[in-house]
């Protein structure tokens, strides 16, 4: 059965932005007329299947869980997560692979909304998310918004593969004096280490190399902040956030994977930062792409 699906084209006078409904993913998006600077699909069956986590919004819980459970206020929940043993983006049930509905749309911006029911999943509570893609001047505004009904657990992220360079590798530097170690398995220890005298270290701007999959911490911010910074031979792209992590995966090169977000496996790390939603709360990430020349 083939996947749903609505294309809407923003465009001002520096960029042009294609966003599908599927997934609320960011297909395209090209600067002063020049390459898309980020992959995409041809085909929606290329975007449900090779290209799920290209572009999209995934959640409600991004990244990791150990060996698809986890407890949420002493109840064992048993999650879907698709790629075993671990939960990862949800798996097939989460937002990365559902149609989202138009809930306003200008030349300038897109607002797109998703109810996912209590259970779906493996997660409860009626959730209702809504995503804003916005352009202003040389910069994407990307909001995230949810609530629930029952306590939940909601940690939204955007999945783009940045490619400014064309097969050329970047030069990146991110903003963050901490990193989570992790196991063969790509869990994090529950350690929260130093970047300092590690490979980790990218405070200042350097190759961005093809061996991360790794978040990387910060505290988080009430506004967005600089997190990363992109830069090619040509363009350059500021990743400004108020998440307290970004997780990078440089395996897929020339593209990176650059994904703001609270930090992988956390409900079952008691140190990191809770991603427990609880109804008459909201979760609120807001992420702005700024890209210069």
């Amino acid at each position: 059965m083939t996947a749903k699906n609505t294309i809407i084209e923003l465009e001002n006078d520096r960029l042009r932005a294609q966003i599908w409904t599927f997934g609320a993913r960011l297909n395209a998006l090209s600067l002063d007329g020049g390459p898309s600077l980020c992959l995409g699909s041809d085909t929606i069956e290329q975007a449900s299947t090779t290209n799920i986590f290209t572009g999209p919004i995934v959640g409600p819980v991004a990244n990791r869980i150990a060996n698809e459970r986890t407890t949420l206020d002493g109840r064992d929940l048993v999650l879907e997560g698709g790629v075993k043993p671990h939960f990862l983006h949800s798996g097939p049930k989460g937002t990365a692979a559902q149609n989202w509905q138009v809930a306003d749309v200008s030349d300038l911006a897109v607002t797109l909304s998703l109810h996912l029911p209590d259970g779906l999943g493996g997660l409860p509570g009626n959730r209702d998310i809504l995503v804003t893609y916005a352009l202003s001047g040389t910069e994407v505004h990307l909001t995230m918004r949810a609530t629930t009904d029952a306590p939940t657990l909601m940690n939204l992220a955007h999945h783009p593969y940045w490619r400014l360079n064309g097969d050329k590798t970047m030069q990146m530097q991110i903003h963050a004096d901490h990193y989570l170690p992790i196991t063969e398995d790509t869990l994090p220890t529950g350690e929260i280490a130093q970047v300092a005298g590690t490979t980790f270290d990218y405070r200042q701007s350097r190759d961005a190399g093809t061996d991360l999959d790794h978040n990387f911490c910060r505290e988080p911010s009430d506004t967005p902040t600089p997190l990363v910074h992109l830069s090619g031979d040509a363009v350059s792209l500021e990743v400004l956030s108020t998440a307290p992590g970004v997780q990078v995966y440089s395996q897929k090169p020339p593209a990176l994977a650059v994904e703001p977000q609270l930090w992988p496996d956390a409900p079952n790390h008691p140190d990191f930062p809770s991603i427990r939603l609880a109804p008459g709360e909201t979760f609120a990430q807001d992420t702005i792409y700024r890209f210069g020349t």
